[in-house]
């Protein structure tokens, strides 16, 4: 499927790629669906591109990149709503 993005312009994504937020996101409650895009110039860096929105793309980052040893423990209740 191909998405068009203010930042990135047009990108084919999968499908299955879309991240569904039920509740949205805190600030974002009316974008429930996004995809994590990769940054080009900056390997450490991703994008989460909302769907409905082309002007919005959230920077984000993998906290291993900084703390190799990170874990974060999630319950399946905490899961569901993601």
């Amino acid at each position: 499927m191909q998405i068009y993005t203010t930042r990135f312009g047009t990108r084919d994504i999968e499908p299955d790629a879309v991240l569904f937020f039920a509740a949205g996101m805190i600030g974002f409650e009316d974008c429930q669906h996004w995809v994590l895009l990769p940054d080009a110039e900056n390997p450490a860096v991703g994008w989460l591109q909302c769907l409905s929105r082309p002007d919005l793309a959230l920077a984000v980052v993998s906290p291993r990149g900084f703390v190799p040893h990170y874990r974060v423990r999630v319950s399946r209740r905490q899961l569901e709503a993601i």
